[in-house]
């Protein structure tokens, strides 16, 4: 399997990602119109999740989101393709670093500190600007992929700008060696947990959803101040990142506040853009068991 996908990347992929981004999203209308109009990928999911995340809208406002989602998805797919080879100067011009002036106060200041983010936007393309255009250490927290080859491969690709994958389980022992240079942790907070795994509930997007609580227990852990980066786009191909200040010191919350409030900035975030959001995924697989209590939906103040 390894050697077959180094074939096709070596083959298909990289050669396509020297393509201009105008031919780049040509053949993103090409592959929308194969993958959702011929295969029909995850056709049900996607409308079923949006039908359950806005009960208030109809069908032809639920169609018109899923229809923009679809082509958002798809130039995602062919934009990570592109980062094969994208050049440092192609990145500047598509993603912008807003009013870097929190960011950058806590790296003159030497502290570390941790960001979350969910599937908002293209979250490959934030991770590659994070390590290019700060100037802080960052590391990704992540999961390995069963897939070894896919797993070197997606690290390489992320690391061609400065940006480390950090397996979850090492995040203890890095904590541990923290010393005077400036760290950002980030978690992408809104993967679906196993159903067996000790995490939170809460209402996210009107639906009853388990949420990771390994965010807050590292940044209790390290002592580390939580920023929110929200995402938006803001034309075809081009993308925003503003750092939000959310948690100050993250020891004063008691057990399960910051796994709500984290939440809590990622639904307005997908609320100011709803079709930049990765309705294909599974979000929902999971029922609440019965004995698991929903969390307190904490409201987004100007404290948080």
């Amino acid at each position: 399997m390894g050697l077959l996908a180094y074939l096709i990347t070596i083959a298909v992929a990289y050669p396509l990602s020297l393509l201009p981004f105008s031919v780049i999203y040509l053949v993103s209308d090409i592959s929308r119109f194969i993958t959702f109009k011929i295969f029909r990928y995850r056709e049900q999911v996607i409308l079923t999740n949006l039908r359950n995340a806005f009960p208030d809208k109809n069908e032809a406002e639920i169609n018109a989101i899923a229809e923009q989602f679809k082509k958002n998805f798809c130039d995602i797919m062919l934009e990570n393709v592109k980062f094969l080879s994208i050049t440092p100067k192609e990145l500047e011009e598509r993603f912008v670093i807003k009013d870097r002036v929190l960011i950058d106060g806590l790296y003159n200041s030497g502290r570390s500190a941790m960001t979350t983010l969910g599937h908002v936007g293209n979250w490959e393309m934030a991770s590659l600007a994070a390590g290019h255009m700060l100037h802080q250490k960052n590391m990704a927290i992540y999961r390995p992929l069963h897939n070894k080859w896919f797993d070197k491969k997606i690290r390489a690709i992320r690391a061609r700008f400065g940006m480390e994958l950090v397996p979850q389980n090492n995040i203890r022992n890095l904590l541990k060696q923290l010393d005077s240079q400036a760290t950002l942790f980030h978690f992408i907070t809104d993967q679906t947990p196993p159903r067996d795994a000790a995490n939170h509930w809460t209402i996210f997007l009107n639906q009853e959803t388990p949420v990771y609580m390994g965010a807050e227990k590292v940044a209790k852990m390290g002592k580390l101040p939580i920023l929110y980066c929200n995402i938006l786009r803001t034309k075809r191909g081009h993308y925003e990142l503003e750092f939000l200040d959310m948690i100050q010191d993250p020891t004063q919350y008691k057990t399960g506040e910051i796994t709500e409030i984290h939440t809590r900035y990622l639904e307005r975030n997908i609320l100011q853009q709803p079709d930049n959001w990765l309705w294909s995924h599974r979000r929902w697989k999971h029922s609440r068991p019965t004995d698991k209590a929903l969390g307190s939906q904490l409201s987004i103040t100007k404290e948080n």
